[in-house]
């Protein structure tokens, strides 16, 4: 397994646990899905997943080391994290922000090298995102920022990669474009992606496994289908809901209908 959790309980210092006893795997090439209701503690445990709020009790095991016995520098060349898009207050151009994501890479008192610029380039290409290259992040769309974030974190070329609500407050389209890179990443380049979501059928789309994390620090941890059942989603969201299979483009999709609140 390329990251793993056993047995680890989570929260903020000071504070009791949010959550005990939690376990999780993933593979290359894999992708999990973490819902949950609003304020359960998704972010805070991306967080936790990567050591940027310490676990209370447990670890984090990249390529089967305990993430605290990595300098941070060579961690953070295996995972790339992206937190969730707001309009920074700096304008920067969308290519300086894409170069930040080669920092593990570079020396400190160093600058980019044309290596750098030349990943970067190739990761722009693979997002089509050209046509932002020299536009302010200021100044942006939502969609638009959230795509030039993933490429940030793609030119640190990361074997794990980790998104928070990476399709909020998007529409459609956009919500689409970034769903189909998700999973470009993990079928195409086998990066292993970990994301949070308010959708269950994006996890349905893109994900091959779900962590569902509900209140009274219960939380169910498997496949997809087994984990996003209409009933656990009842029991976990408080929500009667109808799921159903459509058909379109040759694909067969799962669609999740909020019908009434119980």
């Amino acid at each position: 397994m390329i990251i793993e959790v056993n047995n680890s309980s989570y929260g903020w210092l000071g504070r009791p646990a949010l959550f005990e006893g939690v376990s999780l795997s993933l593979d290359r090439g894999e992708v999990l899905a973490i819902l949950g209701p609003n304020g359960i503690g998704k972010t805070t445990l991306l967080k936790s997943l990567i050591g940027l709020i310490p676990w209370k009790k447990g670890a984090t095991f990249v390529e089967s080391k305990d993430i605290k016995s990595y300098k941070v520098s060579d961690l953070y060349k295996i995972i790339s994290y992206v937190p969730q898009a707001k309009t920074p207050p700096f304008s920067l151009t969308a290519m300086e922000m894409i170069l930040l994501g080669r920092n593990p890479h570079i020396n400190i008192v160093s600058s980019p090298k044309q290596k750098d610029y030349e990943i970067a380039h190739q990761v722009i290409d693979r997002l089509g995102i050209e046509y932002l290259t020299d536009v302010k992040v200021n100044k942006m769309s939502g969609g638009e920022l959230q795509m030039v974030l993933i490429a940030r974190a793609l030119v640190n070329k990361p074997k794990v990669l980790i998104l928070d609500e990476p399709e909020s407050n998007l529409d459609f389209r956009n919500q689409l474009k970034i769903l189909n890179v998700i999973k470009y990443l993990a079928k195409e380049e086998k990066i292993a992606c970990i994301f949070n979501t308010h959708y269950p059928q994006h996890a349905f789309r893109v994900a091959d496994k779900a962590l569902l994390l509900g209140r009274d620090k219960n939380y169910l941890f498997g496949e997809v289908k087994e984990i996003l059942t209409k009933e656990n989603i009842k029991n976990f969201f408080q929500v009667e809901v109808s799921v159903d299979e459509i058909s379109a483009n040759d694909m067969s999709l799962t669609t999740i209908t909020p019908l009434y609140l119980i």
